[in-house]
């Protein structure tokens, strides 16, 4: 669980719009199938990267 400098939790909804204004800077649509790409340019065997991304 990810918490405020507070120690209190941070709500949903605010780190998921910071997730999205992060992704929309980094000028990245899909982090599912970048993070896929970047993993197999790493060369990681394709069939870990199947199963890491389930």
């Amino acid at each position: 669980m990810f918490t405020q400098p507070n120690g209190k939790p941070i709500d949903p909804r605010t780190d998921h719009d910071a997730w999205k204004a992060l992704l929309a800077e980094a000028d990245v649509r899909d982090a599912r199938h970048t993070a896929a790409t970047v993993l197999l340019l790493l060369n990681v065997p394709q069939r870990v990267v199947q199963e890491f991304m389930g």
